[in-house]
């Protein structure tokens, strides 16, 4: 049985020509970009209220590849970061 753990994952923008070029199709990049490590539930991205070049999600993926994880690249002028949110048994 493998474990699951739940991940918080902000995506940030780093100019709004990253934004134009990327947003429309970001749920997309995630699904594909992170699937390939085994990420499953990827949720639907929202904006934060307070900063509007930064999108938030979250997603199940097995334990132990938080490293492979951080090393994924989203896309050009695209920053992310991964924080372990909790341990669920599959």
């Amino acid at each position: 049985m493998i474990d699951y753990v739940q991940y918080k994952l902000q995506i940030r923008y780093e100019n709004y020509d990253s934004y134009e070029k990327y947003d429309q199709d970001i749920q997309d990049i995630l699904e594909t970009k992170y699937g390939k490590l085994g990420a499953t539930h990827i949720q639907q991205c929202y904006v934060s209220p307070s900063i509007r070049l930064l999108l938030v999600t979250s997603f199940e993926a097995p334990d132990g590849i938080l490293s492979d994880l951080k090393s994924v690249k989203l896309g050009e002028g695209i920053a992310t970061d991964i924080q372990l949110e909790e341990y669920r048994r599959r």
